[in-house]
């Protein structure tokens, strides 16, 4: 039964993790494509 527990708890935990994780790489990548049209925007304006 404790097995069948720590087997919930670890597949619980590992599964925010990877929820955080792909998050934190949607955000940065949304993060880099606003960056590279300013940059386009900053070249098209001079």
């Amino acid at each position: 039964m404790s097995e069948f527990i720590c087997l919930i708890i670890g597949m619980s935990v590992g599964g925010l993790f990877g929820v955080t994780l792909m998050c934190c790489l949607q955000i940065n990548q949304m993060s880099n494509a606003a960056r590279r049209k300013e940059d386009e925007y900053e070249k098209e304006k001079c």
